[in-house]
């Protein structure tokens, strides 16, 4: 029987866009959380009621929601583990 993967905590710092002073977070999350559960965390974490525009970028590409974490990771050259 194949061996799940191992959970590894990211941690994630946060920027928000065009903000004087400038606005972060720094969260820790699963690698395995996709980039929609990540959504809703932020949602959460930054008091947001889904009505701020956001989007996820990795590099020049924007990836898809269902994409992990880890996924987007090594699309940016880590390691992904």
């Amino acid at each position: 029987m194949p061996t799940p993967p191992r959970l590894q905590p990211v941690a994630l710092r946060i920027e928000l866009l065009d903000a004087a002073p400038l606005v972060w977070r720094r969260v820790l999350v699963s690698s395995q959380w996709t980039l929609a559960s990540l959504h809703r965390y932020l949602q959460w974490v930054l008091g947001w009621t889904d009505s701020h525009a956001h989007e996820f970028q990795v590099g020049a590409s924007m990836p898809a929601a269902s994409l992990s974490i880890a996924m987007t990771w090594a699309m940016a050259g880590g390691t992904g583990s």
